[in-house]
């Protein structure tokens, strides 16, 4: 049986679900709340279920979301065989899945801190060494740590970005992993002003 890992963005993808000659089918979509890209709150359920709707579009495929808490829904992956569609990274290892790239939408993903002395300019994560990085704890799941950690960063699992920002402000660590458009979206919800915060993507 095969699974579908949902990415993003990257590169566009001609195939994405087989077509059902007979009848439409709903297929339920694992997501957790990542604004605006996947938001529980929208009614189409953010940009990335916008784009896996445009995808489909002509397919007897239709979509369900289903969020998730990162917990409840990284505990599904692993241990539920039956589920079919995610937008969350599944285990490492997992066999019979296959990631499903949605656009040619490359979205900005890099750490955020506080304005401070000296440029903010880095290539690669090892120049970073000995500093904190605050992730979440669904970033956790592809490996993404383990990187973090290979190249000398204290890693720090958040729940999610808006506890980031507040951490990142009250000075309880260095940086904090995240998508751009995602971050921002989160200061303006939180009335954080934007020239409090810096952001850079590698060099």
């Amino acid at each position: 049986m095969n699974r579908w890992f949902f990415l993003l963005a990257f590169l566009p993808c001609a195939w994405v679900f087989g077509q059902n000659e007979s009848t439409q089918q709903t297929v339920q979509v694992i997501a957790f709340d990542y604004p605006p890209y996947l938001q529980a709150a929208a009614d189409d359920g953010g940009l990335s279920f916008q784009a896996l709707r445009a995808a489909l579009l002509g397919s007897d495929w239709l979509v369900e979301p289903l969020f998730l808490p990162s917990a409840r829904a990284s505990h599904l992956l692993a241990n539920d065989e039956h589920w079919l569609a995610s937008f969350m990274p599944p285990p490492a290892g997992s066999g019979d899945v296959d990631r499903v790239p949605l656009n040619n939408t490359r979205v900005k993903s890099g750490l955020f801190r506080i304005p401070g002395p000296g440029a903010f300019i880095w290539s690669e994560l090892s120049e970073l060494s000995g500093h904190s990085v605050m992730i979440t704890r669904t970033a956790t799941m592809g490996g993404l740590a383990d990187q973090l950690k290979d190249a000398g960063l204290l890693v720090i699992p958040i729940n999610g970005i808006d506890q980031g920002l507040s951490m990142l402000l009250s000075g309880r660590s260095d940086y904090l992993l995240s998508l751009e458009q995602t971050g921002y979206y989160f200061a303006d919800q939180q009335g954080i002003a934007r020239e409090k915060l810096q952001f850079r993507r590698p060099c």
